[in-house]
């Protein structure tokens, strides 16, 4: 009887230490998954950015306007950049173009085609603006684990009928990852 009660000691013991180890995992899995979302940069354009964009027109003066000038983003990270162009014509709907290359590499070791491969999403498109409206957009950036510390400037370019509408420039600056982003992410 004694050896039978420390047989089923020994088995739940066994259960409760797996079962924990399971529930330890799945954790650890949710924590990263809602801590490296939440630190990861824009993924869409909502409302409030669109409202956003629309005041920078005035602001930038000019119908390419970019949400933040300045960009600050850490090694292995996604992040986006919010742009919009606007149709000054109130008459007819126009059909434009958009290219972003690199414009300056600045202390950056590297070349315009590393710094454009940067661009996962956004690169250039030609996009139908209606009489008098605006077209907001993201610039998706992935900066890779090896990429060095540095600054990059980027120029959107935007064409109506192969004649320059507008552009506008941005500075991306890659930083280091903080800890606790190394170690979850």
């Amino acid at each position: 009887m004694k050896k039978r009660a420390g047989i089923e000691l020994s088995t739940s013991t066994i259960v409760i230490v797996v079962l924990c180890v399971l529930m330890l995992i799945l954790g650890t899995f949710l924590v990263k998954k809602t801590m490296c979302g939440a630190m990861a940069g824009v993924d869409s354009v909502n409302d409030l950015i669109k409202k956003e964009i629309q005041d920078l027109y005035s602001e930038q003066n000019n119908n390419v306007a970019v949400k933040e000038l300045i960009n600050e983003v850490t090694k292995s990270s996604y992040y986006g950049v919010g742009f919009g162009i606007r149709n000054e014509d109130k008459t007819v709907d126009t059909e434009f173009s958009y290219d972003v290359k690199v414009s300056d590499l600045g202390d950056c070791q590297i070349t315009e085609a590393d710094a454009e491969s940067y661009i996962i999403l956004g690169k250039s498109a030609t996009v139908n603006i209606a009489a008098g409206d605006t077209y907001e957009d993201m610039i998706k950036f992935n900066i890779p684990k090896d990429a060095p510390l540095c600054n990059l400037k980027y120029e959107i370019t935007v064409r109506n009928n192969d004649e320059l509408y507008g552009s506008s420039r941005f500075e991306v600056i890659i930083k280091k990852a903080s800890l606790i982003k190394s170690i979850m992410c």
